[in-house]
């Protein structure tokens, strides 16, 4: 029986009818009702902590529905969960922010003890296994330093934010090979090794749990 797209208030209307092979798989291996409830609690909860219509979020994250590609989606989730782990983290004040039709910024903007942060995100490619020392300190860093800390630059001039959050949505296989010091350590070596940037803060998170570590989020250098 097909299901009634309206038991699900708070998907955008672009997202009911989007598909892609990711999407496809999830419905396929946890059931479409399912899926959809999930992605659904997840717009609810984003929307009430950013204040903004499901329509008006999707806009603003820059989701493109003609874009079929798995990145394409995944990205939009990974922005979405890294606006809750930021609430989890006591941020306020967190907002998504379109892109730039010139140039690349960050993804968001929030505030934590009256300090003004750009927040960039991106995520642990799920085609490649990364670990400790293997394909993943090395990874963030190069990211960080060819693309990401130039568009958090932009935006910290542009919107005077005096900090900046490089986040790392790691939500690969590669998961199952790590423990909660080892996310610690990650954070902590890629800081170093991209030269102690100043006002700058990398946070890794896996919206999963290491017993008996709790919830697998690290940060460095820590928040103030």
């Amino acid at each position: 029986m097909a299901l009634n797209l309206d038991d699900f208030p708070w998907t955008p209307k672009a997202l009911t009818t989007y598909t892609c092979s990711k999407l496809e798989e999830a419905f396929r291996t946890q059931g479409e009702e399912k899926t959809r409830r999930a992605i659904d609690q997840l717009f609810q909860v984003v929307c009430q902590i950013t204040d903004l219509s499901p329509d008006t979020l999707l806009t603003q994250l820059g989701f493109n529905p003609n874009n079929r590609d798995d990145d394409n989606v995944q990205s939009l989730f990974g922005v979405m969960r890294t606006v809750t782990t930021l609430r989890n983290l006591d941020f306020t004040e967190i907002t998504p922010l379109p892109p730039n039709n010139t140039h690349k910024e960050a993804d968001l903007v929030a505030r934590k003890n009256g300090t003004s942060y750009a927040v960039e995100v991106f995520r642990a490619n799920e085609r490649t296994w990364r670990y400790p020392g293997y394909k993943c300190e090395e990874y963030i860093a190069a990211r960080y330093a060819k693309e990401k800390k130039a568009q958090l630059d932009a935006t910290m001039a542009r919107l005077k934010c005096t900090k900046a959050i490089v986040t790392v949505v790691f939500d690969s296989d590669s998961k199952a090979l790590l423990d909660g010091s080892e996310i610690q350590c990650i954070v902590e070596t890629v800081y170093y090794r991209t030269g102690t940037p100043d006002n700058t803060h990398f946070l890794l998170f896996t919206g999963m749990q290491t017993p008996p570590y709790g919830d697998d989020v690290a940060i460095w250098p820590p928040l103030t």
